[in-house]
């Protein structure tokens, strides 16, 4: 999710086509990622590159209109993963 500025499109398309599950990993929302993620895009922006990283609100907000349910999240330092599981029927 980091390297994809509509966080919402491609979280909502995945979350689509989970049957079961879907795991999310993206950086930590801080304001150290935010300053080293800002860093990253400079260099890029330097290089005359297009390539750039986010950091996004939590995605799990978009997959519960989809039907599915945080079970499991895990903070690191830098990175941060979240399970959700289809509470629906139509799954």
């Amino acid at each position: 999710m980091c390297c994809y500025l509509d966080y919402e499109a491609l979280v909502g398309a995945a979350a689509a086509l989970a049957r079961r599950q879907l795991v999310l990993t993206f950086p930590r929302e801080s304001w150290w990622m935010r300053l080293g993620l800002a860093a990253v895009n400079l260099i890029e922006r330097l290089r005359r590159r297009t390539f750039r990283v986010y950091v996004h609100p939590p995605a799990a907000t978009v997959a519960r209109s989809h039907g599915l349910e945080p079970t499991a999240r895990h903070r690191g330092r830098l990175w941060e993963f979240c399970g959700l599981e289809r509470t629906d029927a139509a799954g």
